[in-house]
């Protein structure tokens, strides 16, 4: 079984090299080759991210964590019945974040494995569920996904490590994200509401770490008084928002 974006391509080689792969990793859960990216018109954008030939979900979230993976819901593999076994895809708002849930799920069942062989494309454009995502679209899919996470982490300690290791700055960028959808949708109409919207985001991270049960460093009090700030600011100053969180978000990303 897979799963394809309507207006994304799968190579004439993408079905011989998925059988091979099977075959000769009957054991894994989950199965993928590499792919590019392509624009609105087709025409190449880049390579993906390189990929380990095996991974567990465990380094499947660090990745993707770390900004390292490109991963989306098309080219993936998987067995019908293990599908079934866990309950499909996890519907979230307009299925943001319910991808990585079903890639993390299925790797509990068996390791991923990928094949060096570039096999599809990804279309990347302004109009995709990522590009054109409401702000509270998103908050509401990043709660779905951080109670999910929680959930995970619970019982596997090793989804905990990474957790404590990667989790701050991956929610900075994803609050970076966050803010510049908020600054491209802001009026004057809709600022009180994005307001309210950003301190429930803000609210929402706080809440996971707190759920996750591992202490605040230093690093990560000071994000959160910085996001805090800045999200206040966004209210009144967008485009200084805008400019305050890169500057911040390329400090932090310095330090590792």
């Amino acid at each position: 079984m897979t799963i394809i974006g309507h207006d994304d391509f799968l190579d004439d080689n993408y079905l011989h090299t998925m059988h091979e792969l099977i075959v000769s990793e009957p054991n894994a859960s989950l199965y993928q080759t590499h792919f590019r990216l392509i624009d609105a018109d087709g025409t190449s954008i880049r390579s993906c991210y390189p990929m380990s030939n095996r991974e567990s979900a465990s380094e499947f979230l660090a990745a993707r964590m770390k900004d390292k993976r490109d991963s989306f819901g098309t080219g993936y593999m998987f067995r019908t019945a293990d599908y079934d076994a866990i309950g499909g895809i996890p519907l979230f708002p307009k299925l943001i974040f319910s991808d990585d849930a079903l890639w993390l799920t299925l790797m509990n069942l068996g390791d991923k494995v990928t094949s060096e062989a570039e096999c599809f494309s990804y279309r990347l454009h302004s109009d995709s569920t990522s590009g054109s995502v409401s702000p509270n679209t998103l908050y509401e899919a990043t709660l779905e996904y951080t109670n999910f996470l929680t959930s995970l982490s619970r019982s596997q300690s090793e989804i905990r490590r990474i957790l404590e290791k990667h989790a701050v700055n991956y929610f900075l960028h994803l609050s970076n994200y966050y803010v510049s959808i908020l600054t491209k949708k802001s009026d004057e109409n809709n600022q009180k509401k994005s307001h309210k919207i950003v301190f429930q985001f803000i609210n929402m991270i706080e809440k996971f770490f707190e759920e996750i049960n591992f202490p605040l460093n230093f690093k990560q009090r000071v994000i959160n008084k910085l996001l805090r700030g800045i999200y206040v600011s966004y209210a009144f100053a967008p485009k200084m928002a805008r400019n305050s969180i890169d500057s911040i978000y390329g400090y932090f990303k310095s330090l590792g």
